[in-house]
């Protein structure tokens, strides 16, 4: 049932609990119909950048190889659903579908703990975004995908834990290929934390 479906998410408190206490990176998803927008924001939480998207065909365990990928190359520790209320503030269809979504993953074998937030005026803080930085719709999903990322960051359980963060939004095809670039290097094994901080340097300098 629906109810059931929700209590696979954690609460905002257990989820600033979580991050607080393992120093993860949080990635945030955009799922529609047919195209899932991937963010991330890195330990120290200092930017929030998008990361591409994954296509569904139907093949939800393909999909969640993809997805466990991202998960494992990012350093996640949580992920956050974006959650398509009604205007209501009443959790309708699309919500059982992305919920749907999540309880395929886990399926799956995904075990990454996940939160929801809600994400009904994304859609339009995304194509703002892209506007200012002068860039096509193409990138639409990913960049609702930062905005979905955001607003959770800046609830007031995660604030308290991840501080301020920037967000970057790529307007060309090269500076998203940079961006992932930086992203998709491996972590040093010594020194993971300032790996984190030195993907977030390099992406800072992409956009300068």
């Amino acid at each position: 049932c629906f109810l059931s479906h929700q209590r696979m998410f954690s609460s905002p408190a257990a989820s600033a609990a979580l991050v607080a206490r393992s120093r993860c990176g949080v990635l945030g998803l955009d799922v529609g119909g047919r195209k899932v927008g991937v963010s991330v924001c890195a330990f120290p939480w200092s930017v929030i950048v998008p990361v591409g998207k994954m296509h569904r065909r139907g093949d939800d365990s393909k999909l969640c190889r993809v997805l466990r990928g991202k998960i494992s190359r990012y350093g996640i520790g949580l992920v956050v659903l974006g959650w398509p209320l009604e205007l209501t503030g009443h959790a309708g269809a699309r919500c059982r579908e992305v919920a749907s979504f999540w309880e395929a993953m886990r399926h799956n074998g995904l075990e990454t703990p996940a939160a929801v937030s809600d994400e009904r005026y994304t859609t339009v803080g995304a194509r703002h975004l892209l506007r200012e930085v002068g860039a096509t719709t193409a990138a639409e999903d990913e960049v609702a995908a930062v905005c979905i990322l955001d607003a959770f960051l800046s609830t007031e359980a995660m604030r308290a834990v991840v501080g301020d963060r920037e967000l970057y939004v790529p307007s060309t095809k090269a500076q998203a290929a940079a961006v992932r670039a930086c992203y998709d290097r491996p972590r040093a094994a010594e020194d993971a934390d300032a790996a984190a901080r030195h993907r977030a340097e390099i992406v800072r300098a992409v956009f300068r």
